[in-house]
């Protein structure tokens, strides 16, 4: 008989490795100093308790694991790196765009104003288009440090 270290299962003698953790099979019985462990009858019903008939004792043990057990959670390693890897994403995307929108070349120094067309085809509406040109350069030039073209 083989027995896994970690979880205390016994296997017979062709398996190699625990189905339940991995860990590698040693040979030997399971250890003397085990308690005794109590499985019910198959014919016990659900919910209905057990008596002396239907119990009987072998020397099998089952050790589960109890949930607590900080020292082997192999997911735990795992998340932390998903996380660090995450953070790491997040700083390299926001230096890279701070430096890419921060390298404006500079302000709007000038500005060209190209004349409005007339495209109603009445001849009496050409007053509107050079109005409007005329009244975006005079607003264009009222402001500091703009240079205006027509």
């Amino acid at each position: 008989m083989k027995r896994c270290p970690e979880c205390g299962r016994e296997y017979d003698d062709s398996m190699m490795f625990c189905l339940d953790d991995g860990a590698e099979l040693l040979y030997g019985p399971a250890a003397m100093d085990e308690p005794a462990t109590a499985i019910l009858h198959p014919t016990a019903k659900t919910g209905e308790g057990a008596t002396r008939a239907q119990i009987h004792t072998t020397e099998k043990t089952a050790l589960l694991s109890s949930g607590n057990d900080s020292l082997h959670k192999p997911g735990l390693s795992k998340k932390y790196l998903i996380a660090l890897l995450v953070l790491i994403t997040i700083g390299v995307g926001g230096l890279s765009s701070y430096r890419y929108f921060s390298h404006v070349e500079g302000r709007i120094n000038s500005i060209a104003v190209l004349p409005f067309e007339n495209r109603s085809g009445s001849g009496d509406a050409d007053y509107l288009s050079d109005g409007l040109t005329d009244s975006l350069i005079f607003r264009f030039s009222q402001l500091p440090n703009v240079k205006v073209s027509p």
